[in-house]
């Protein structure tokens, strides 16, 4: 797609390279992507006839074949039998052989081009991902066609990806590229462009260049440790750039620069300054004056306009100071105040021990806001608060939302442990018709290891939601008598929740069967005696050779590039104001 931007890109970057160290990647060669290769077995026509004749049947061992030639012929070959496949699995194949010929003189450049075509053209994501991974790990021009990738007018994602793997194996050689990249990115602004043709006309035209935030944030976080004082400082004032203006706080905060309380006082204040900046401002002055700053952030947790974000933070912040004066504070304003604040105040006093805490507590628990019900059931929970259960149990009798119900069960299951009369009343909830207190029940039930017949029944209940929760209890439990009552179950299930069955039955066995009801019923029969469940390392070899199989179909159901299950989907359509905003146009001239 980029073919001839990319020729171009990386014949510039190329006179970057003897600026480059070279050095083979660790992690790659540990990988066997630089394993010495095959020995050749036929001439390069010979095996790429073959190829093109067999396509998506052939083996996958001819591409190594190719590249085990080291030769020119076998990196053009190795691009046309990339071509010349349909599936995903086979490509990547490909690619994986392509990045063997790195350090081989007269065929590096091809391979690495095609590599860099495919990171940037290829529309299936797990090509533009491996095309990518495999020129971070190409030791000789992987660092060279990352500088291109970058400089391009590539999707932001991929460009951004590239800078991620440069900066990885970056070392002091890369600085003067660096400083480069931070000087010249700058917020959604265009740097030229660079022409190909759309499809279906005559004229080319510019694909635009768009500079990206983040890649002169990454640029700045590899060059602050070297930078002068007065630049870092610039970084933290300037009013462009706001990742670099939240690394440069926390650069200067390395430094012990005398100005930084008042830069990060600034940062904290404005309220049209980013939250994570904000955050991070709070943190370096939470850290710099410890109580002294809990003034100002007890007044930005009670405006309605603070960010959640920005306002938990604070909460968080207050906890952490554990000082006397700032407690006595938070508990004046504990249960006052409108949703917001009063969430606010909660989560800063959770863990002061204090009778008055647990009695603001309780009273929130009849709040007309259910956040703060929910809150408020769990902060008595986690501080094993018993003077709370007669409260909690009036609120339960209410059952009116189904994640208040579950934070009131989980707070009398903390506060009741042990009881057997509570055992009893679980009990009831989970073979009972309220879903909110069945499914709650059976999650707390299921977390004892106990009840197995319970979770069997709950199983085959007719509510999906019910079924999904004993389904999910089960798998942590990861019993081999568990499989057999999933495996009977699943051949009554249909659409989303069947692949739900099909998923834990996989995680627990690693057997391929997926949704084949038939395929499972009948493994069953013939393993069942004696299935022993798969380990994590064991597990992660067979979702490996699930993607394998995954990725060796032609045709797949997606909806940009999310796979479909679900038999039924529901669209969302966003009609508020942000929606009229231009987007950025990919090419010079055209409307966004």
């Amino acid at each position: 797609m980029f073919g001839t931007l990319f020729t171009r890109a990386a014949a510039a970057a190329l006179a970057l390279a003897a600026t480059l160290p070279a050095g083979p990647s660790e992690a790659v060669a540990a990988a066997g992507f630089f394993a010495t290769p095959a020995a050749p077995q036929g001439d390069a026509a010979t095996i790429v006839e073959e190829l093109e004749s067999r396509r998506d049947e052939a083996d996958p061992a001819l591409f190594h074949q190719l590249a085990g030639l080291r030769s020119k012929a076998g990196a053009d070959a190795l691009v046309r039998g990339y071509d010349a496949m349909a599936s995903v699995y086979m490509r990547r194949e490909a690619l994986r052989a392509l990045a063997k010929l790195d350090g081989v003189p007269e065929a590096q450049q091809t391979a690495l081009q095609k590599l860099s075509d495919v990171a940037t053209g290829a529309k299936e994501r797990e090509l533009r991902e491996s095309a990518l991974e495999l020129i971070g790990g190409c030791p000789n021009l992987g660092k060279t066609f990352l500088i291109a990738i970058v400089e391009s007018p590539a999707q932001d994602d991929i460009r951004e990806r590239a800078m991620e793997l440069f900066v990885a194996q970056a070392t002091d050689a890369d600085i003067a590229w660096f400083r480069k990249v931070y000087l010249q990115e700058g917020d959604d602004e265009d740097d030229g462009g660079r022409k190909r043709k759309k499809r279906g006309e005559e004229e080319e035209q510019e694909l635009v260049q768009h500079r990206l935030a983040s890649v002169r944030r990454m640029a700045f976080e590899a060059l602050a440790p070297s930078m002068p004082d007065d630049e870092v400082l610039k970084a933290a004032t300037d009013g462009e750039g706001a990742g670099v203006r939240r690394l440069a706080l926390l650069e200067l905060e390395r430094r012990q620069e005398r100005k930084l309380e008042s830069i990060a006082e600034d940062v904290f204040t404005s309220a049209v300054e980013p939250t994570p900046n904000r955050v991070v401002a709070a943190e370096v002055l939470a850290r710099l004056l410890g109580p002294k700053a809990a003034k100002d952030f007890l007044d930005e947790g009670e405006k309605a306009a603070t960010p959640t974000e920005l306002r938990f933070r604070l909460a968080d912040l207050l906890s952490e100071l554990d000082d006397e004066g700032v407690n006595k504070k938070v508990l004046r304003k504990l249960g006052k105040g409108r949703g917001m604040e009063k969430l606010f105040y909660l989560r800063a006093a959770r863990a002061i021990d204090d009778p008055k805490v647990s009695k603001a507590l309780q009273k929130m628990l009849a709040d007309k806001d259910t956040e703060v019900r929910i809150a408020a059931a769990r902060a008595l929970g986690e501080r094993r608060d018993a003077s709370a259960i007669p409260a909690l149990e009036k609120l339960l009798e209410k059952n009116e939302d189904e994640e208040l119900t579950h934070a009131v069960v989980d707070a009398l299951s903390d506060l009741l442990a042990g009881d057997a009369a509570w055992d009893a009343r679980l009990m009831e909830y989970a073979a009972g018709d309220d879903l909110y207190l069945r499914n709650a029940a059976l999650k707390r039930l299921g977390a004892t290891g106990q009840h197995d017949e319970l979770l069997r029944e709950a199983l085959s209940h007719p509510q999906w939601s019910t079924r999904l929760v004993a389904l999910h209890v089960l798998a942590e439990r990861r019993t081999v008598e568990s499989v057999g009552w999933m495996v009977a179950r699943m051949q009554e299930e249909e659409g989303r929740i069947l692949h739900e069955f099909a998923d834990v039955l996989f995680e627990l066995t690693g057997q391929p069967f997926r949704t084949a009801k038939g395929s499972w019923k009948g493994w069953w029969e013939r393993e069942g005696a004696n299935v022993e469940l798969i380990d994590a390392a064991e597990l992660e070899r067979r979702r490996i050779e699930e993607e394998d199989r995954r990725l060796k179909m032609v045709t797949s159901t997606q909806f940009f590039g999310i796979r479909i299950v679900s038999q039924r989907v529901t669209f969302v359509i966003d009609i508020s104001g942000s929606m009229v905003e231009l987007t950025r146009a990919r090419y010079r001239d055209e409307k966004g």
